[in-house]
């Protein structure tokens, strides 16, 4: 008896060749097509009865799968035939009916997922052995759902990522046939390709979907002797183009109107023969895709998957360093120029978090194999020319810097050490604003004053900030970081990792000077020389008690000088005369730590371990005890204790050869490459120092040969500065003995000059030949000197001639004094000042037309609101650059600011109960301030922005403005009278 069938199933079978005949249509397996034409146009026309027709075709599919398992000879073709016709009929429909998918995308998906898992079993003989053509026809038919899915449908069950997860299988599968093994990843990296390029890949569960996908991707980039680095690079290379080799695939989104399914049946078929490089340039292909369609939400979540892979896979200690690097900057660039960034964030993300899990990991340890990758991957992702506009350069310094601190605190002896230190230095390639090296740059040098402070002067600190703050003063710009407490060596170590880094910066900086430009994927942009105000807290090193800490320093000085102020600065744009003046700072306190460290007779840090007690004995009571706000109030504190002799000496920790021949290198290279400040700076200091000699060091054959060392560098400086000013009488003749060679070269942690010995030195040979007075007259009258510095001769005699010691020295390094006055614009025009000795100033030097002011600008409102200025005009230098602070920039009187601060001075060298010491230190002080300053504008913290315009002058006329040239005199409160710098106000 016949039964009649509905319409649906009559075209389904239409469709199907008769069942006998099933296994004779292969290879192509097609449909008949003119019945399928006919079933997508009922299935269109009538969208309610997909549901029933996939319904059945689920059924025959269901059916087919479980004939085919243990099947063999024309059974096993019969139901191959039948499940490779019904795949053929599914995609089709798909295909035709998409705007109707959401009626059977579940039936869809089902038929896949049985077709996809009876092609693993292979049928008869093949048991065990994938079936290639199901594979095939199950990835293609993926492909078209993934195609033209709804998102919401995707996201509705498990069925879309369960296919993802066979396909990833499929994607990484391993046969003994390599081959095989190439034609069977090909399939799944195929349906993978059509998941990258689906909608339903950028919705809620995108993580979920790239867990899968990016390690499936990953596992055939892996080198091996199939694939090498070069291969890898020239498809990078390739895909970021648009035109790999293995092009069959196409992971890029597209219109759904545009979007093609392909047939994938190439993969299966024997007369092409396809190698390991085919699935290789397949991965990069997609990987490419999916992250050039990815924004910061999903570069972040890829990010994070490749990481998780390479730790799943223990891929940090099996994969090549190389390999790792190329991976980092194959994947910053397929990623959108606007978060490339992120790559290298959570590179480093996962950098920090590898090292605060295990501090420091054993050499060799899998932890520390990672973190030495991960260094690398960073540097070379930095150096590379790709552009990383949006990277926060301050952020990534800064977590580099504290990450090279803490490892060293654990193990000084740290195999990274030299990988943290390249890793900072190439932040340096990567320049976004002017200022940019600067302040990393005041970062290193800041993390270099906190290792140097003791615990009391960071408490002290503190206590000043929160003064300042509870009066609404203006905070200064860059305060030193608490410090960390730890033992002697590593800070010691510390503080020379800090200092290589310095120097590795300063050398990145310049040997990347013209990125940007360079066929427009530069990552850099004209900057300003690194001011050496910035070195100016890290002066203080000069009296650590450990000999490599100080040679450390040495080159870095002379390193940064050769690059940011000579020969190697040619590069960046001019800036002399705002150069000259920004190192003002540098130079005093470079002169106060030379001073100190030529004359001791042992050196030591106040916060050191055994020697807190007797430092706070030397300096005070202990409730009286100073605090200091930068490590260079240290410098009177050891100068002090040397002339008073509380503490003994000790020749080991006294300078060396090797340091009285650094001091002589630097101070030729400052008078070579900063002229004026050297000049202005050191003749003081020298005068003093060759004053001081013979009287504090004559105790026995040792200390007599560091006087003649001294007189050595005394002598070959001024004989520099006789030279550089054409002043033949400021020269000083020397003795034929020789120090050694010190050598200029950019710093690292191994090697170390040795300390040399004083070869010739006698105490007759410190026998003084200066003449002070002499010197002030020769350099005073030099023509040069006048024309350069723009003072007259009585005002250069003045101020070379004036009062000197270290705690002056230390004050004048704080404020960055000199005989100019700084202009809003940031030049120099002289000024008058009241020499030492008191009398009339000299007339003021009115400045040419050229030489007005500008006005008012961005900088002065940055100033006005209490903000960080990056100008350089304004004011006083302080101690972590040409920064102006609260201190030099209060309009309350010193009393006051003392109060304020929480100490007595700047340098805390005054005591609370008013003891002799206390006296004596305020005497030094008042002496100091006798001596022309830089002034700063009130600090307009705590005011209104209508009383800040007011005050600016925005929108007055110019006739009710002071003349800004004017002289003024003020009473100090020490009862003195004294010339105050014109300000505009």
């Amino acid at each position: 008896m016949c039964f009649p069938k509905s319409n649906h199933k009559t075209l389904i079978d239409s469709c199907f060749p008769p069942p006998k005949a099933l296994g004779g249509s292969g290879p192509e397996y097609k449909a008949n097509s003119n019945e399928l034409s006919r079933l997508a146009y009922y299935a269109n026309s009538k969208p309610a009865k997909l549901t029933k027709v996939f319904s059945n075709l689920s059924d025959k599919a269901n059916a087919f799968a479980k004939g085919l398992a243990g099947a063999t000879g024309a059974k096993a073709d019969n139901n191959k035939g039948g499940l490779m016709l019904t795949l053929a009929i599914v995609k089709s429909l798909v295909t035709d009916c998409k705007s109707h998918l959401s009626y059977f995308a579940s039936s869809a998906q089902d038929i896949v997922h049985q077709s996809i898992v009876s092609a693993a079993a292979g049928p008869g003989p093949a048991a065990n052995r994938r079936d290639l053509d199901i594979s095939t026809r199950s990835a293609s038919t993926f492909y078209a759902i993934a195609n033209y899915i709804d998102p919401a449908t995707a996201n509705a069950d498990g069925r879309y990522q369960g296919l993802i997860k066979q396909f990833a299988r499929v994607a990484t599968e391993q046969t003994n046939d390599k081959e095989d093994t190439s034609r069977i990843r090909l399939i799944g990296l195929g349906a993978l390709a059509g998941a990258v390029g689906s909608d339903a890949l950028y919705t809620s569960s995108f993580k979920e979907q790239t867990n899968i996908i990016v390690p499936a991707l990953l596992a055939n980039l892996l080198e091996s002797d199939a694939v090498n680095l070069d291969y890898l690079r020239s498809e990078a290379a390739k895909a970021a183009q648009g035109s790999p080799s293995f092009a069959e695939y196409n992971a890029k989104r597209r219109p759904i109107a545009s979007r093609r399914t392909p047939s994938l049946s190439g993969t299966a078929a024997t007369e092409k023969t396809y190698t390991a490089k085919d699935a290789a340039s397949s991965a990069i292909s997609t990987l490419q895709g999916l992250l050039h369609n990815a924004d910061a939400s999903h570069v972040q979540i890829i990010a994070s998957a490749v990481i998780t892979y390479l730790d799943g896979t223990t891929a940090w200690s099996k994969c090549s360093v190389p390999w790792c690097v190329w991976l980092a900057e194959a994947l910053t660039s397929w990623t959108a120029q606007p978060y490339r960034f992120l790559i290298l964030n959570a590179l480093l993300e996962n950098l920090v978090e590898t090292e605060a899990s295990s501090p420091s990991p054993p050499s060799g340890d899998s932890s520390s194999r990672k973190s030495e990758t991960l260094l690398v991957m960073i540097s070379g992702l930095l150096r590379s020319k790709l552009s990383l506009i949006g990277l926060s350069t301050s952020d990534t310094i800064s977590n580099l810097l504290g990450l090279a601190v803490r490892r060293t605190h654990a193990n000084p002896d740290d195999a990274l050490l030299p990988a943290l230190i390249d890793c900072i230095g190439a932040v340096g390639t990567h320049t976004y604003y002017a200022d940019q090296a600067t302040d990393s740059a005041d970062e290193i040098c800041a993390r270099i004053g906190a290792l140097l402070l003791s615990s009391a002067d960071a408490d002290g600190l503190a206590a000043a900030s929160a003064a300042k703050t509870s009066t609404g003063a203006q905070l200064a710009p860059h305060q030193p970081r608490r410090p960390i407490k730890t033992s002697d060596r590593a800070r010691d170590v510390s503080i020379r990792v800090l200092l290589c880094a310095l120097a590795s910066l300063t050398d990145a900086a310049n040997a990347y000077p013209s990125k940007a430009s360079a066929g427009g994927t530069g990552v850099g942009t004209a900057r300003s020389r690194i001011s050496p105000d910035v070195l100016a807290p890290t002066c203080a090193l000069l009296i650590s008690p450990n000999p490599r800490v100080r040679t450390t320093f040495h080159q870095t000085v002379l390193y940064f000088l050769e690059r940011e102020a000579g020969p190697g600065s040619d590069t960046l744009p001019s800036a002399h005369e705002a150069q000259q003046k920004e190192s003002a700072s540098f130079v005093h306190a470079w002169s106060a730590g030379a001073f100190v460290l030529a004359l001791s007779k042992t050196l030591f840090l106040p916060g050191a371990s055994g020697v807190g007690s007797s430092t706070a004995s030397a300096s005070g009571s202990a409730a009286g005890a100073p605090k200091f706000e930068s490590p260079l109030g240290y410098l009177p504190i050891i100068d002090r204790a040397n002339v008073e002799g509380t503490k003994l000496p000790n020749q080991e920790s006294a300078a060396t050869p090797l340091d009285y021949s650094a001091l002589t290198a630097i101070s030729e290279k400052l008078i070579q490459y900063l002229p004026i400040p050297a000049t202005l700076g050191l003749v003081p200091a020298l005068l003093k120092l060759d004053k001081d000699v013979r009287s504090r060091l004559s105790g026995g054959a040792a200390e007599s040969e560091r006087a003649a060392a001294t007189s050595s560098f005394i002598g070959k400086s001024f004989s520099t500065l006789a030279s550089a000013w054409d002043a033949p009488k400021a020269g000083v003749s020397t003795s034929s003995a020789s120090l050694p060679l010190f050598p200029v070269q950019q710093p690292d942690l191994d090697s170390i000059p040795d300390a040399g010995n004083f070869k010739g030195m006698s105490s007759s040979g410190s026998a003084s030949s200066v003449n002070a007075s002499s010197i002030v007259d020769a350099l005073s009258k030099s023509s040069k000197l006048q024309e350069d510095s723009r003072l007259s001769q009585q005002e250069l005699a003045d101020w070379l001639s004036r009062d000197w010691s270290v705690s002056i020295a230390v004050d004048d390094a704080l404020i960055g004094a000199s005989p100019f006055r700084s202009s809003l614009d940031g030049s120099s025009v002289p000024r008058p000042f009241e020499g030492v000795r008191g009398g009339e100033a000299a007339s003021a030097v009115l400045p040419t037309s050229a030489e007005q002011p500008r006005g008012v600008g961005v900088d002065d409102f940055r100033a006005a609101l209490g903000s960080r200025s990056y100008g350089s005009g304004g004011g006083g230098a302080s101690i972590g650059g040409n920064r102006a602070t609260s201190r030099s920039g209060s309009s309350a009187p010193p009393s006051a600011a003392n109060n304020l601060t929480g100490s007595n001075s700047l340098t805390g060298l005054g005591s609370a109960d008013g003891s002799a010491a206390g006296r004596g230190a305020l005497a030094e002080r008042r002496t100091s301030r006798r001596v022309s300053r830089k002034e700063l504008n009130p600090a307009a913290a705590g005011r209104d922005v209508g009383k800040i315009l007011d005050g600016l002058h925005i929108g007055t006329a110019d006739e009710s403005l002071e003349d800004p040239y004017t002289v003024k005199s003020k009473k100090a409160h020490d009862g003195d009278t004294r010339l105050v710098a014109p300000v505009l106000s």
